[in-house]
């Protein structure tokens, strides 16, 4: 589904990702794991073209088996979620409107450019649905929480049934209850087909059913396999720089130093 081959990004003279190439499979969910500063948020922004990666040989970014796409086109396919989508939709918009904005790339509703038809609103009711936010459908998104706010913009991601979604620090800023609801909806999306890949610093958001593990750090990727092999307190101290301990049950796993 996405394929990247030798990406160098670049900002004031500072190397961001280095000569990086990644391979995402349909069906495969997987956990792209690192510290701050590895690189993550990078990489997800060289998808989106928020960051264009240096003009070198070898150098490709393919979506869907395509190097040129229209946006319009992608956004059907792939759906995506960061903490920055999340700050810029902190506005008086309700949340039906902010969830059918994903229709057209834009934060809310403008009606003289905009036609919502009658699918787009089933679409976002059963989005809205899925994520347990239907009573918020007329909220403002800046009454909501944080778990509430991220729920939201991951219906948005979904009106469009992409069939690849991917989160950038899921379970950032959210409390314990907000966590779990999370997860129980990305493991809904999952039983429905639907092709997952997050980026992390914390074990806890890669759930039983990810089971290729991605590590970065200083802008590489420089690990890729199981979570048997990689979630060890060896792999996990190398990481991050400094001794951990890693533990497990249920299928999720937790680190602490």
């Amino acid at each position: 589904m996405i394929s990247l081959n030798n990406i160098t990004v670049q900002r004031q003279g500072n190397a961001l990702l280095k000569d990086l190439s990644l391979t995402l499979r349909r069906g495969e969910h997987t956990a792209i794991i690192g510290p701050n500063g590895a690189g993550k948020s990078t990489l997800l922004k060289v998808l989106t073209k928020e960051m264009h990666p240096l003009q070198q040989p070898g150098m490709e970014v393919r979506l869907f088996g395509e190097t040129s796409w229209d946006v319009q086109h992608l956004r059907s396919r792939l759906g995506i979620v960061t903490p920055d989508l999340q700050r810029m939709c902190h506005t008086p918009y309700p949340v039906r409107e902010v969830v059918l904005s994903g229709y057209f790339s834009s934060i809310g509703i403008f009606h003289r450019q905009h036609r919502i038809s009658r699918r787009m609103e089933e679409s976002m009711e059963q989005a809205l649905e899925l994520l347990e936010i239907t009573r918020y459908r007329n909220t403002p998104m800046y009454r909501l929480s944080s778990g509430e706010a991220r729920r939201v913009l991951i219906a948005r991601a979904l009106v469009t049934n992409p069939e690849m979604l991917i989160l950038d620090e899921p379970s950032d800023n959210l409390d314990l209850k907000a966590q779990k609801t999370l997860r129980s909806a990305l493991e809904h999306l999952i039983d429905n087909g639907k092709t997952l890949v997050i980026t992390t610093h914390d074990l806890a958001d890669v759930l039983p059913a990810m089971d290729r593990i991605l590590y970065m750090q200083d802008g590489r990727i420089i690990a890729d396999g199981k979570k048997d092999a990689l979630f060890t307190r060896d792999q996990l101290s190398l990481l991050y720089g400094t001794e951990v301990h890693v533990d497990s049950q249920g299928g999720f796993y937790k680190v602490w130093v």
